[in-house]
């Protein structure tokens, strides 16, 4: 949806599903309460043009036991013609990303999706 010379775009995919499971906190006390599950917002793409591209980030809140970050990536949709474009961000949202520092703890997958409108 274009809004203020920038797009935003939503997935249309699960970008909440990690390929790497979050793994659970070891506890030393076997009847400590289990971690809360972390909670990934859909993956947000917003977009300005820049000459023949448009560049951004792509952007997830998270959130985990009262705690919440935003994590972002480079975004770019390019080759735009006639009803096709290739669009390279993150395909997925990461389990491990540091809370404290709001940062991701490894590189997120990208990918270059082909794009065409329908």
């Amino acid at each position: 949806m274009p809004r203020d010379g920038r797009v935003d775009l939503y997935a249309a995919w699960d970008s909440s599903r990690s390929a790497a499971a979050p793994k659970p906190l070891a506890s030393a006390d076997p009847a400590a309460p289990a971690a809360p599950a972390p909670v990934f917002s859909p993956l947000r793409i917003s977009l300005r043009r820049r000459g023949e591209v448009l560049e951004g980030t792509a952007a997830f809140r998270i959130a985990q036991g009262g705690r919440t970050c935003t994590v972002s990536a480079p975004a770019r949709l390019s080759g735009c013609a006639g009803d096709r474009a290739v669009l390279s961000a993150p395909v997925e949202v990461r389990a491990d990303v540091d809370l404290d520092a709001c940062a991701p703890l490894s590189a997120p997958a990208m990918a270059d999706v082909p794009l065409r409108r329908r």
